[in-house]
């Protein structure tokens, strides 16, 4: 353990920024869920089968026109549901990109940890060398690199 170690503290002006966005971000998503109302009582969102599924709809309808009901035309259905469906893809793009991000927060965790676990080990080696760590438990995989 050097002297001249720097604490690696995850200062609280940061992480109160990320609070604060991440506030925003939840806000806004549950004015998203208020805005789509009850949902359907039946249907259920499948991805791209449930894509694959209105588009095989809307090609059908252009087919058989027909079978829509006054005033409804199939070029109006077609453009509810495009805008519908563009709407999901650019929500998936921001929910893959909320993956990502807590993939980074699961990766910084991983590191701070690491750099806790170090200094930590380093001083319970210490301890040990001294005849000073009885009673402290050693994590399970550790015991290897004890003296």
């Amino acid at each position: 353990m050097s002297k001249s170690s720097e604490p690696r503290i995850l200062a609280e002006a940061r992480l109160g920024s990320l609070d604060r966005n991440m506030d925003a971000m939840e806000a806004e998503m549950r004015r998203l869920i208020r805005a789509q109302g009850e949902g359907p009582t039946h249907a259920r969102w499948r991805g791209a089968a449930s894509e694959r599924f209105c588009r095989q709809v809307l090609d059908a309808l252009d087919c058989f026109p027909e079978v829509l009901p006054e005033p409804l035309d199939a070029a109006d259905v077609r453009k509810i549901i495009e805008a519908e469906l563009q709407s999901i893809e650019r929500l998936r793009l921001r929910r893959d990109r909320l993956h990502r991000l807590a993939e980074h927060a699961d990766a910084v965790l991983a590191a701070a940890g690491g750099n806790v676990m170090e200094t930590t080990m380093e001083a319970y080696m210490l301890l040990a060398r001294a005849n000073r760590a009885r009673g402290i438990t050693v994590l399970s995989g550790w015991d290897d690199l004890l003296p």
